[in-house]
């Protein structure tokens, strides 16, 4: 168990020895955590990994471009083009805030929505509607349940629906709907289910009650047939369970004060972290997790639970777009680097409750209205920083980043600058400390992306739709490749792997491995409200929009085959582009052992 800690340096002692981890290759975790270019549905999609690696994400600068009244906390989706705001009604607006229609529930009150590409589907009392998204009804079918919920895997539509608050000892049923046309497929009887969903391609995951003493528990169910896999249960008191984050092989589940990983495919317990403090839903990305424990930011080993930092934070939510993440809270949104945690920028705004990223824009749901935050500098994700080295993206429309190999200090920002178009940057290789990704968007020219790197090590990347032709780049952060003797590559370790730096300088380690205490806090407790016509009140679910669930399983991110490049040299990226760089890396080793 991790009990409370004394002070920041403390904790900063325990991440040194921590921020060991496993070197990502090329993209090769990228199915892990998945994506499809679209915040589709509560915390991302159907996965729930509250991340969006394709979209800019905004630093600082942050302008109001629009507001839309809500009447109530709003559930933000989009399909990309149409944004559909759950309120007192569900508006369709544009990006640019036009709103386009509007409609009222058959039933109470609108509880969840997901969007596709066909539009939207929402429920309301013992009915779930589809809308496309010209706001014409596409069909409606009802279900045997007032409190309904909805997940969607591809052309699936998976619903939890219940009668009573879920800490009751109740029935519920899970049901399988065909996304184009309502029709149930098959339903699942689940005793004491909880409210919410969340779904991968091998299992849908469903929050319940388990047992005499209604624990809350995991149910794990076969997609195609809705056959139990396997059942997890925490050993708590009766609470509400928000639905877990899948990503990594694990599905992660925050009860109360913990964190708990479980094997996916298994239901095992592979780590437990007890905080004894509400914990946010996690953040999920390629090689890392990230969540909020009474106000701190935390980094944290996926597969262990282990520290790689912590800040401070103004929010008690937390999201990742890009290289940035956002934290949401009664004093408005915080920006922070990836890399660091640092805060980077903030809009302050009584009540924020829930932030998503559509396109270059963010929307902020606060105060029963929802703010489009654009960046008041037009730019489209770089950072308020002045840039230490530029790099040019595609120069005079050659297949190269210029220069191609680059040694910076630790702590510089590097800004690259696309100058023709259909690029990206992909990480191949990058310290087993660091979590940068790049910019996996393919992006024109005038485009524009900084990061600051604060990790030592050597940086691979690539445009992996021009990887075989040669259009890849190296960037060597402080003494990574040992030219002093005294460090070593990956995040500048020491041979013992006992002395890390921390971002801010601190060092030095600790017997206690604890992490985070103090007083618990519940602005996320049970509604008030009576469960038949409303969902959970909108300081409750996390503050993310009051919000709960949704989806749509996303796609995964994008990769060399998904991208567009040039003819059979596209085709061919993964062997040329690799093999160019192990003949580069071959030869730095060589000059390092010389």
């Amino acid at each position: 168990m991790r009990g409370p800690i004394n002070s920041r340096r403390e904790f900063l002692g325990i991440a040194g020895t921590a921020a060991l981890g496993t070197t990502i290759v090329g993209s090769s975790s990228a199915g892990a955590v998945q994506s499809d270019g679209n915040w589709s549905a509560y915390r991302s999609g159907a996965m729930r990994t509250g991340y969006e690696p394709t979209s800019a994400g905004i630093r600082s600068d942050f302008e109001v471009e629009w507001t839309e009244p809500t009447g109530r906390a709003a559930l933000v989706v989009t399909d990309g083009e149409t944004v559909y705001l759950r309120g007192e009604s569900l508006v369709g607006v544009t990006r640019d805030g036009e709103r386009k229609w509007d409609r009222q529930a058959p039933s109470g009150r609108w509880q969840d929505v997901s969007a596709g590409d066909d539009g939207v589907v929402v429920t309301s009392n013992k009915t779930v509607s589809a809308f496309g998204a010209d706001g014409q009804r596409r069909w409606e079918t009802s279900v045997d349940y007032q409190n309904v919920f909805v997940t969607r895997l591809d052309d699936r539509l998976f619903v939890a629906a219940t009668d009573s608050y879920p800490t009751e000892a109740s029935a519920g049923t899970v049901y399988a709907i065909d996304a184009a046309t309502g029709d149930i497929e098959y339903s699942t009887q689940v005793p004491r289910l909880g409210w919410y969903l969340s779904a991968s391609a091998d299992r849908v995951f469903v929050t319940q009650f388990i047992g005499d003493g209604g624990q809350p528990g995991v149910r794990a169910l076969d997609p195609a047939t809705g056959e139990t896999d396997w059942t997890w249960q925490t050993g708590n008191e009766p609470t509400l369970l928000l639905p877990p984050a899948i990503g990594h092989g694990q599905c992660y589940v925050t009860n109360q004060g913990s964190l708990v990983a479980l094997d996916a495919a298994t239901g095992n317990e592979v780590w437990n972290e007890q905080y004894g403090q509400r914990v946010a839903p996690p953040v999920l990305t390629p090689n890392m997790l990230y969540t909020v424990v009474d106000q701190q930011l935390l980094a944290l080993d996926p597969a262990t639970g282990e520290p790689r930092w912590q800040q401070e934070t103004g929010g008690r939510l937390a999201i990742g777009v890009g290289e940035t993440l956002y934290t949401t809270g009664e004093e408005g949104l915080f920006a922070h680097d990836r890399a660091t945690g640092e805060i980077v920028g903030e809009f302050l705004e009584t009540g924020a409750q829930g932030v998503v990223p559509v396109g270059d824009r963010l929307l902020l749901s606060a105060d029963e209205r929802v703010f489009a935050l654009g960046s008041a500098a037009g730019g489209t994700g770089g950072s308020d920083t002045t840039a230490d080295h530029e790099i040019s993206v595609g120069p005079g429309g050659e297949l190269v980043f210029d220069p191609e190999e680059l040694r910076i200090d630790r702590g510089d920002t590097v800004r690259w600058v696309w100058e023709s178009d259909n690029h990206l940057i992909q990480s191949k290789e990058i310290p087993a400390a660091s979590d940068w990704t790049g910019n996996e968007n393919v992006e024109d020219a005038g485009f524009v992306y900084e990061h600051t790197f604060d990790i030592e090590g050597v940086y691979e990347y690539a445009c992996a739709p021009h990887e075989a032709i040669g259009m890849v780049g190296t960037l060597v952060v402080g003494n990574a490749d040992g030219t002093d003797g005294d460090e070593s590559g990956a995040g500048g370790e020491s041979g013992s792997g006992s002395d890390e730096t921390s971002p801010d300088g601190n060092s030095g380690t600790s017997d206690d491995d604890s992490l985070l205490g103090g007083d618990d806090e519940t602005d996320s407790g049970p509604s008030d409200e009576s469960p038949e016509d409303e969902t959970p009140t909108d300081d409750q679910s996390d503050n993310e929009t009051a919000l709960l669930p949704g989806g749509e399983n996303g796609s995964q991110s994008s990769g060399a085959d998904e991208l567009p490049g040039p003819g059979i040299l596209g085709a061919l990226g993964g062997l040329g582009g690799t093999a160019g760089w192990l003949a580069r890396k071959s030869e730095r080793d060589e000059d390092a052992e010389e």
